[in-house]
């Protein structure tokens, strides 16, 4: 694990499990998310943490098989409220809504979008991945787990 770079509050909520994807932890939320192997997380404050593939885009859009993840805490969500495609779905017992993004002028790929509804926040995933399917986005999402 790389997370000698990582501030010490996301050291301590990383971990590998067997299947040698990472696990996000955020204890304050209750929540876990797994990420493939070679991503990098970063937590610049606590609402906003992005885990990303790749260090920097060579010219305009992500290349096949970069990707980013962003979670976004908050007590309200604009994007949760103009998702295209939506399907209502639970994770346990949370609701939440998948759908995709508006697309706000990052770096290509598609915005896969799930937000969860708990203890009146919302909880935006955020997976931008450039395969149309959004089969990595699905791995991502039906990892997460609410506790």
């Amino acid at each position: 694990m790389e997370c000698a770079n990582l501030p010490a509050l996301a050291q301590n909520r990383l971990r590998t499990p067997s299947n040698a994807w990472r696990i996000y932890t955020n204890s304050d939320q209750r929540f876990q998310i797994s990420y493939p192997p070679g991503s990098h997380a970063s937590e610049p404050y606590p609402s906003y943490i992005r885990i990303q593939n790749y260090t920097k885009t060579s010219g305009y859009g992500l290349n096949k098989g970069q990707y980013y993840l962003e979670i976004f805490i908050d007590g309200r969500s604009i994007t949760c409220k103009n998702l295209s495609n939506q399907k209502l779905v639970s994770i346990g017992l949370v609701d939440a809504v998948t759908g995709i993004a508006p697309i706000d002028g990052d770096p290509g790929g598609l915005p896969f979008t799930l937000c969860a509804y708990r203890n009146q926040k919302v909880i935006e995933f955020r997976v931008t991945e450039p395969d149309k399917q959004g089969t990595l986005s699905n791995q991502i999402f039906n990892s997460i787990k609410f506790y």
